[in-house]
């Protein structure tokens, strides 16, 4: 059993297409699975049950209530949620519907547990991984804020969810069908509260980019995600969990450049769901023409705000010809194809990324495979190989960088080539000892 102080220290390596799911898990249900992971995780290959005191399980998913019964049924619920993995279907690696646990129990203070040999093989598969802060978790008060958190996290250093569908967000959140239907109510009461909870007790800063729509439908968001400088992390002074430090003082968000505009028209309070209900070009256009009006002097029979008002919804805009509607939709059509390349080509570099850290993996177990003198002979010939290639001046100075732990990462990268050729070489095969490929 690993004690929470252990689970303190770590964060949940947990494949992506488990992030990804449609189920509807609950909020303790949410971070539960994600502690019983964490505390399994190292033994996923040898065992098939784990075991974890209760009160520890608790204590890091912040459940303070004295209602034991409830969270014992939040850990035998798992066997009965069915989730549907990789609702975004990453790398085409489509998953069948599963329940989380294969099998529960609590029993004096203890939670034994255990996962399918199938489901075994995806958790511990370290292909692809969204690495969750399990101090970060804690903090959260609403399933659709750890909800959103895990589904931006993986994201962090692409900067961004890129394009998704609107529907697939709602699944992925948790939203009941048939919940919130209207956009400007799924913004208010499900994403601008999630958004809020993920800035203010998060490692991460994310923002909701214009939606994308169809004619007046919303079809799809995206969120920039970027790390949350002004939020240091840490339980080194465990128990009590020290929160996190305020490094600076929080500005108040910022609001969109739009927002801001319709807030000079007196429509301040209106922003949010303006923005949600029309899309940034309408809105330009219109408050353009009423300010048109006031700065030539036009008598306004109403206020400025009921004007602007007024404008947004019968739009004041000359209707457009039939060649110019022509024009507007290649031009759209151009955005879009030129998004779907930028996206792609995310998606590639993504995919070479992960590629290269396989490819480091393997190598790495290779070299470990490999005795004590094999091991210092191939570093000598990967040095040399160094040396000839680059020059003596520039191999003192990787001698230097190496001995005070300062190495950069192009010349790690350019010695674990050199190690890979040369381990790979025929002349380094060794007869009397087997490399695994």
């Amino acid at each position: 059993m690993m004690r929470v102080l252990a689970l303190a220290k770590k964060e949940v390596k947990k494949h992506v297409a488990v992030v990804h799911t449609r189920g509807k898990l609950t909020l303790l249900q949410k971070k539960v699975s994600n502690i019983l992971l964490l505390n399994a995780y190292s033994d996923i290959p040898n065992k098939s049950r784990y075991q974890i005191r209760v009160r520890d399980l608790a204590e890091y998913a912040g459940f303070d209530s004295k209602d034991g019964a409830l969270l014992k049924r939040s850990i035998l619920s798992l066997m009965t949620i069915v989730i549907q993995w990789n609702a975004l279907h990453d790398e085409e690696n489509d998953w069948e519907a599963s329940p989380f646990l294969a099998y529960a129990s609590v029993k004096k203070g203890v939670c034994t547990y255990g996962y399918s040999p199938e489901l075994r093989e995806k958790l511990y598969d370290p292909a692809i991984y969204a690495r969750i802060n399990l101090s970060v978790q804690r903090e959260f008060r609403s399933g659709y804020a750890l909800s959103l958190y895990e589904n931006c996290v993986r994201f962090r250093r692409t900067g961004s969810t890129g394009w998704i569908e609107l529907d697939t967000w709602r699944d992925l959140l948790g939203v009941k069908e048939g919940t919130y239907p209207a956009f400007k109510e799924l913004r208010r009461r499900v994403l601008n509260p999630a958004i809020k909870e993920v800035n203010e007790h998060s490692d991460i800063y994310i923002t909701l980019d214009q939606p994308k729509r169809e004619k007046r439908r919303i079809i799809a968001l995206k969120f920039n995600i970027k790390e949350n400088s002004q939020l240091s992390l840490g339980l080194e002074n465990h128990p009590g969990f020290t929160r996190y430090e305020i490094v600076e003082e929080k500005k108040e968000e910022e609001k969109s450049p739009l927002a801001n505009r319709l807030a000079e028209f007196g429509l301040e309070a209106q922003a949010e769901d303006l923005i949600g209900e029309y899309d940034e070009d309408r809105i330009n256009a219109n408050l353009d023409i009423v300010q048109a009006k006031i700065v030539a002097g036009e008598k306004i029979k109403k206020s400025v705000p009921a004007l602007a008002r007024d404008a947004l919804e019968k739009d004041y805009r000359p209707k457009k010809t039939k060649i110019e509607l022509e024009v507007v939709g290649k031009q759209a059509e151009t955005r879009r194809q030129r998004e779907a390349a930028l996206e792609a080509q995310r998606v590639a570099e993504e995919q070479r990324r992960s590629e290269q850290q396989a490819g480091n993996r393997a190598l790495d177990t290779q070299i470990e495979a490999l005795s004590t003198e094999r091991r210092a002979e191939l570093e000598e010939r990967a040095e040399r190989r160094y040396m000839q290639v680059l020059g003596i001046g520039t191999f003192d100075n990787y001698q230097k960088e190496k001995e005070t732990g300062s190495l950069s990462r192009v010349k790690q990268a350019m010695m674990q080539g050199y190690r890979r050729d040369i381990i790979e070489s025929q002349e380094f095969a060794a007869p009397a000892e087997t490399i695994p490929s």
